[in-house]
């Protein structure tokens, strides 16, 4: 079967240091009254000026030109440019992709979670060389739950876990679950975080030995 053409990077250098917090996100902005303005789904930098929402690209997201989740990362057009690849690994169904460098080097992988253990850990989890798995593992507690739970498509369920009535409360009042950053750990380390907020999820890499491009390729297949 023929894939589908993958559009070409956008003209114009970017990249850089990698950014503190970055979403993975087609929003490039919002307009006065909130509503949002949209173009190519990139790395973005979110940003408020004036009180306005302000989402430049930090890398550009290509997908691969067959029709499987693979993608790669541009800091501008051109070969030169490629920051990393996502490949998924044949025969994994899905679950498992290898982030590599420009020159074909493996950074690590990204993995997802079996379905019957996503009750208590967070679908998708890292592996870098050298260093623990970073995995996010739900921890549930009144009034507040750590993480909302995610369907087999990692897409949020909150309207399931978003209330629950309180015994304790005077006439069975509900109380809201509020949901928490979720938290990705390696060897009792904080190494990344990611923050639901109006339309989009920030992420902010922690540890300091953490390569930023598996964190890219994580929001990539969460967002994507």
């Amino acid at each position: 079967m023929e894939g589908k053409k993958r559009p070409d990077p956008p003209d114009g250098p970017l990249g850089g240091p990698a950014p503190e917090v970055f979403a993975v996100t087609d929003l490039e902005r919002r307009t006065p009254d909130g509503k949002p303005v949209r173009g190519r789904l990139a790395v973005r930098v979110p940003r408020s000026e004036e009180g306005t929402e302000h989402f430049p690209p930090h890398l550009w997201v290509v997908p691969a030109e067959d029709a499987s989740r693979g993608y790669e990362l541009y800091e501008t057009e051109g070969e030169a440019a490629l920051l990393c690849r996502v490949e998924p690994v044949p025969g994994a169904g899905g679950e498992r992709f290898r982030v590599k460098d420009e020159l074909g080097t493996e950074l690590g992988t990204v993995q997802r979670t079996p379905a019957a253990k996503r009750t208590v850990q967070h679908s998708w989890w890292i592996q870098q060389p050298g260093h623990g798995e970073a995995v996010a593992r739900y921890h549930w507690a009144k009034p507040a739950a750590v993480e909302a739970g995610e369907d087999s498509g990692g897409r949020l369920f909150g309207g399931m876990l978003g209330a629950f009535t309180d015994p304790g409360a005077e006439g069975g009042e509900a109380v809201p679950f509020i949901r928490r950053p979720v938290t990705w750990e390696a060897d009792n380390e904080m190494v990344l975080t990611a923050q639901q907020h109006t339309g989009y999820r920030s992420y902010r890499v922690h540890a300091d030995w953490f390569d930023a491009r598996l964190g890219f390729a994580l929001a990539l297949l969460r967002e994507s």
